[in-house]
């Protein structure tokens, strides 16, 4: 399937950007931080809300809040969607991969499609471009779409090198992304990084026990007469 370029106009203007000065005006990210993953989904390293989720700086949940709120776009989990696993051979597989986009549900000639947070209003249209359906974007999320995506899109990696390569190079552009945003963080916020992905995965109380065990010790072995 070819993708056609984007028209010029959408019917909803889904802007990265101005989501990324929401979370900065709501002080829910910092600004170094929001700065650096937009210029990394610019060169095409990892799409914008997928980093934030993956990299621990913004929660599914808290990102899909905003992003409902702000474009005015219904939050429904993914996992409560239940796609239609036949939708898939109307659209490009690696388009959806790309993206992390959910093909839902169709009704003649409109499809809706869960996004993973969100997606530039640009990719949304070239999916409908595509396909000349008229594509209704849901706010989805990013492990919920990826999950899905993986159990049904993604083939056995022995099967074809060129899948799995696609996969360890987009492994890659991930962990570099969220080290350059961590590297161009002051000492405190890197610290205070670590200290709220410590807390996500512990309680308040909790303690985290470093000491490791003394080494066994063994009877030398006697042997009989």
């Amino acid at each position: 399937m070819v993708l056609l370029e984007p028209p010029l106009k959408h019917t909803q203007r889904l802007d990265i950007a101005r989501l990324a000065g929401i979370l900065g005006e709501r002080n829910l990210v910092e600004e170094e931080v929001l700065t650096g993953l937009l210029e990394a989904s610019q060169t095409g390293a990892q799409p914008f809300c997928e980093a934030l989720v993956q990299g621990g700086f913004l929660s599914d949940w808290d990102l899909g809040r905003v992003v409902s709120e702000v474009f005015q776009l219904a939050f429904i989990p993914t996992e409560q969607l239940k796609p239609d696993p036949e939708l898939l051979e109307v659209f490009d597989a690696d388009f959806l991969m790309q993206q992390g986009l959910v093909p839902v549900h169709r009704f003649g000639e409109v499809v809706t499609v869960a996004m993973p947070g969100l997606v530039p209003a640009d990719a949304l249209a070239m999916l409908g471009a595509a396909t000349d359906l008229v594509v209704l974007p849901v706010v989805g999320t990013v492990q919920g779409n990826r999950a899905w995506l993986d159990k049904h899109l993604r083939p056995d990696m022995s099967s074809d090198s060129r899948w799995g390569n696609l996969f360890d190079e987009g492994e890659a552009n991930v962990q570099r992304a969220i080290d350059g945003v961590a590297a161009a963080l002051p000492a405190e916020g890197q610290a205070g990084h670590a200290r709220s992905n410590a807390g996500s995965l512990m309680g308040e109380g909790d303690e985290v026990a470093c000491d490791l065990p003394p080494a066994p010790t063994f009877e030398p072995e006697t042997r009989e007469a």
